[in-house]
């Protein structure tokens, strides 16, 4: 048989592992499987050049473990950066104006803020705030905007 003809049984098993964490990060997007990926394309690398089985498993670990340990934290930070602020986060830190008594005894109030209107209650959740006054939304809670007096300057 031609030595070019032989089929490199670890150079397959190489990919086909790579393939299929390639696969599972695709499906899970947990910034796992991706860094054993790094590590199975450097080991199949390694077999096509015919090393050893024991250097390739080696190289898979090692690469792997230093892509998970050094790479990943500084990926995971880049990601949670690109967070995308919803419609409700938006309005966090604005300017509203009371366009319904905020009454915290009733659970009934209402502000209209970015053009949109929301139920509201007030922060500290025993103040009554009159029709006109302006507020600072301090945060979200449900469908409730959690709303601050603005003080007057």
């Amino acid at each position: 048989m031609d030595p070019g003809s032989v089929v490199n049984v670890n150079a397959i098993v190489w990919l086909i592992i790579l393939v299929l964490l390639f696969v599972i990060e695709g499906m899970t997007y947990s910034l796992i499987c991706i860094w054993f990926a790094g590590g199975a394309l450097v080991s199949l690398i390694l077999s096509l050049f015919n090393a050893h089985m024991l250097v390739q498993t080696t190289a898979f670990v090692v690469v792997a473990g230093l892509l998970l340990l050094l790479v990943r934290p500084v990926a995971v930070r880049m990601a949670a950066g690109r967070k995308v602020r919803t419609n409700a986060d938006r309005v966090i830190g604005q300017e509203g104006l009371v366009i319904k008594r905020i009454d915290p005894i009733s659970g009934e109030g209402q502000i209209k803020v970015m053009g949109q209107v929301w139920s509201a209650k007030p922060e500290d959740g025993k103040s009554i705030v009159e029709v006109d006054m302006r507020v600072e939304v301090m945060g979200i809670t449900g469908v409730k905007a959690i709303v601050r007096p603005k003080e007057f300057q």
